[in-house]
């Protein structure tokens, strides 16, 4: 069974902000897709813009592939939502996970 990591790039804030419009979680959204097309994946999902941390004794190698949800942010802003995408790239690329 793969098991897939969405990194969520949207603050908590934001999503917040659509939720009162009735727009799902990136993440939920995400994992809906994933799962129309292949039902018995396991996925997780953190939100990496607020730097949430994988779950303890789990690490990025510990997954199959990882997709991004996007952002509404923009890379040339040097704002810690910012910087912590960037950051979290880097380490997923440095662990080799599938993008």
């Amino acid at each position: 069974m793969l098991r897939i990591l969405i990194a969520d790039g949207t603050p908590a804030t934001m999503q917040a902000e659509r939720e009162t419009f009735g727009i799902p979680s990136n993440g939920s959204l995400f994992e809906a897709a994933l799962r129309s097309q292949q039902p018995d994946m396991r996925c997780s999902s953190i939100n990496i813009a607020d730097g949430e941390d994988l779950p303890d004794g789990v690490a990025l190698g510990d997954f199959d592939g990882l997709m991004f949800s996007g952002s509404p942010l923009h890379i040339c802003d040097q704002a810690p939502e910012v910087m912590r995408q960037i950051n979290f790239a880097r380490a997923a690329f440095t662990a080799g996970v599938p993008t």
